[in-house]
């Protein structure tokens, strides 16, 4: 067997470029067909977590195929208030940008199609007044691209007129020339508006629901609720319920393209229909399946862009890494997602107000989570396992690990001891959290992998894991701490890190959750992870800050990588109390996205110097595509550096406790003799003898 091992319904571990899905659905049909609504219980944890962790206060959920609805449930309610209503399926989300796909890409797909709209001829041709300033040359596909030069949004005056922000808009600058790069631009998109408008005679809310929203019986779906509906629509903020949170389209009076558009799953899920269906739901033909197809597919290599709609062509959206490359969708501000798969012939449709109350929450972490999860309900596919730990204890090696149990655990477990490429099946057992086998060998560093098995389905494979020893020397903790079916980051994270220590060192992976369980013991190496954007504001409570400072406090040694936390304290309201404690046990000040650098430099005059590595992509280190800088406090010394003026990691030592604060995730250093070296001069710098 090899690291292509196919699973049953025809996945390999090695398969980077998505799962076929077309053998899972011909394969796995009569399964699906009989799918019951508890059969997505894992959905339905994920997303009660989220609300439980206030990452937003109510949500919608639907998921299906080309023919039905499959799953459609709602949680959480309008606020965060005791006595707030509940959420139903029924009740209206803002849609935020997802106006930008269901209206404002649809009316201009319907122009297209009738052949009164050339999207390769200049906006100018339409709109004569936009040619101000430079921008005679832009096309309207450029607009759709999102690589037309238009700067990212405008924010109107106080007071100012629809009209006024109008002519704003059509006679703003550009910011860069023409198709050299995309950049995303809420103008783009109120500049289509325009278009449909001078074309249609009719304003795009009236075209939009003549031509899209009355065919496809999309009742729930409007511009700017009356009074009435205002008290179905979650709110957004106290101040904005049933009024589009965007500025800009609050500006337009809610009458934009770029957003103001309000819906319900149920409504949505028509529309996700329509498109899987290549345009056509129930008999009645919206589009062409030769326009859905245009207007859905990656345009060039150049960015994930189609034309409209953004794809999945890298596999790195907000769908999740087991929706296809050829998956479309769109996501909105607000908390809205909607992604269609048509070589799965499956949608997901996530709603939420995650901005209520102060547009603080990010959802990116739990959207991709949610999506995964339901994609593995949808397949009966297993969710993967993590290995916590390997321990040898005598004759026998000890694993421990997870397989969600919160959703469902898997009836049985394989595990693999791994040689190079071959996978050898050594051990079949019952699902738990700690399993105990027989060594197979002698040699304390054989590599192993499990899987976990449902009926006649297969997990994917855990990364693989190294027995090492009986007693951890190095304690690896999760301060995410949202156990999620998307375990790519998680797994990539946690190999990247066990795999750069010492051969000779043992380690445990927990959860923070788990630490108090965990306690450490005396001469152990602590490192904590903060480099998933999901940290939970209950990161540091005085528990964990107890514990915390102990582990100082004795003389312990730790590693902090990633600067979420820094993040988390220092974005979210806190109490002086937590940022004393950031500033006085991390021995740091906030941490900002602003290094001009993606290179690491040790620190001249510490045992760093010398090192120098970089990252292996923009994305591996930030959403936002930069590292963070770091400015240490309380006689920290800096001991890496992107530049000369950009701090990247502290240390500070004492007669016998040491913290070294990396400001950007170990993981994604290029190379992994890379990180292995670095490693070791950061043991060393902290002088940890096992």
């Amino acid at each position: 067997m090899t690291r292509e091992f196919p699973l049953s319904l025809g996945i390999g571990i090695g398969n980077k470029k998505g799962p076929n899905m077309k053998n899972i659905f011909l394969t796995g049909f009569l399964l699906i067909s009989i799918l019951r609504a508890q059969d997505f219980v894992g959905v339905d944890y994920f997303i009660s977590l989220g609300i439980d962790q206030k990452v937003m206060p109510g949500a919608a959920y639907a998921f299906g195929n080309a023919e039905k609805n499959v799953f459609v449930n709602s949680y959480g309610n309008f606020t965060y208030d005791k006595d707030s209503k509940t959420v139903e399926n029924s009740d209206l989300f803002d849609l935020a940008s997802l106006t930008k796909v269901i209206a404002t890409t649809s009316c201009v797909m319907k122009l297209f199609e009738q052949g009164k709209l050339d999207i390769e001829k200049p906006v100018a041709h339409y709109l004569p007044d936009f040619a101000s300033n430079n921008k005679d040359s832009i096309l309207v596909r450029n607009l759709l691209l999102h690589n037309g030069g238009l700067p990212p949004y405008y924010t109107p005056k106080q007071g100012q007129s629809r009209e006024s922000i109008i002519d704003s808009v059509l006679n703003i600058k550009i910011a860069y020339s023409k198709g050299i790069k995309t950049v995303y631009s809420c103008l783009n998109f109120v500049t289509l508006m325009l278009i449909v408008e001078k074309i249609s005679g009719i304003s795009q809310p009236e075209f939009f629901r003549q031509n899209i929203a009355l065919p496809l019986n999309m009742l729930n779906t409007i511009y700017i609720p009356d009074e009435q509906i205002k008290n179905q629509c979650l709110p957004t903020t106290p101040e904005l319920q049933g009024i589009v949170h965007d500025p800009l389209a609050r500006g337009l009076l809610g009458h934009s393209g770029n957003a103001g558009l309000f819906s319900n799953i149920t409504d949505l899920a028509l529309f996700a229909r329509m498109m899987l269906n290549k345009g056509t739901l129930d008999g009645i033909q919206i589009f062409k399946p030769e326009t859905v197809e245009q207007f859905t597919t990656v345009y060039s290599t150049s960015s994930s862009r189609g034309l409209g709609w953004d794809t999945n062509i890298r596999l790195d959206q907000s769908c999740g890494p087991l929706f296809s490359t050829h998956a479309f969708g769109h996501t909105g501000y607000t908390g809205t997602s909607i992604w269609i798969d048509p070589d799965a012939e499956i949608f997901a449709i996530f709603l939420t107000n995650r901005v209520y109350p102060n547009d603080e929450s990010n959802i990116s972490g739990i959207r991709r989570t949610v999506n995964s999860t339901a994609w593995e309900a949808y397949f009966r596919i297993p969710p993967q396992p993590k290995i916590l730990s390997l321990i040898k204890s005598n004759s026998e090696i000890v694993l421990n690990f997870t397989s969600n149990p919160e959703i469902g655990v898997s009836d049985s477990t394989e595990i693999y001891r791994v040689n190079g490429e071959e996978f050898e099946l050594i051990e079949t057992a019952r699902s738990g959290e700690i399993i105990s086998f027989s060594s197979v060998t002698n040699s304390e560093t054989t590599e192993f992998a499990v899987r976990n098995i449902r009926d006649s389905s297969s997990s994917n494979f855990s990364d693989i894991f190294s027995v090492r020893g009986e007693t951890p020397d190095v304690l690896i903790i999760d301060g995410a701490d949202i156990r999620s079916a998307d375990t790519e980051n998680f797994n990539r994270c946690l190999t990247n890190i066990s795999s750069a220590l010492p051969d000779d060192f043992s380690y445990r992976m927990i959860y923070l959750s788990e630490l108090p369980n965990y306690p450490p013991i005396q001469n152990q190496l602590i490192i904590f992870v903060f480099s998933d954007d999901n940290t939970p504001e209950e990161t540091f409570t005085k528990e964990y800050q107890d514990i915390f400072s102990g582990i100082l406090e004795s003389g312990g040694k730790i590693i902090v990588t990633g600067s979420e936390i820094g993040w988390a304290l220092g974005k979210r309201p806190q109490t002086q109390e937590n940022l004393d404690f950031y500033q006085t046990k991390l021995f740091a000040n906030f941490i900002a996205d602003k290094a001009g650098s993606f290179n690491l430099i040790g620190e001249k005059g510490t045992i760093l110097e010398g090192f120098s590595g970089t990252f292996s992509t923009e994305n591996d280190i930030y959403i936002s595509g930069f590292p963070d800088v770091i400015t240490p406090t309380n006689g920290a010394d800096i001991v890496l550096r992107y530049s000369e003026d950009e701090p990247a990691a502290l240390c500070y030592r004492n007669e016998s406790a040491g913290l070294i604060y990396l400001a950007f995730p170990f993981e994604t250093v290029t190379g992994k003799e890379n990180r292995k070296f670095l490693m070791s001069r950061l043991i060393d710098l902290l002088e940890f003898k096992k």
